[in-house]
């Protein structure tokens, strides 16, 4: 009777073990998703950043090539010194 008992209760406390192990790794993975979501949202809230950033350096460029278009156009319209 006690050897039945004893294999009774190993047998319940490796259950136990395997139950809070499984609980154990779910959680882990819950926490994993949650954190890669995170990460994702903030990979596009820099990809829109950097959309924007050369969006604005663009603009610079053409303001820049306007700049010199006009300045080039008026040193041209200036009478020759000399």
């Amino acid at each position: 009777m006690s050897t039945i008992l004893i294999i009774v209760i190993a047998i319940v406390v490796i259950a136990v073990i395997v139950l809070a192990m499984t609980a154990g790794r779910r959680r882990r993975h819950g926490k994993l998703r949650e954190t890669v979501g995170e990460h994702q949202q903030e990979a596009q809230r820099h990809s829109q950043r950097a959309g924007e950033l050369e969006a604005a350096a663009a603009e610079a460029r053409e303001r820049e090539r306007t700049h010199a278009q006009t300045a080039a156009e008026a040193e041209q319209r200036l009478p020759d010194r000399g």
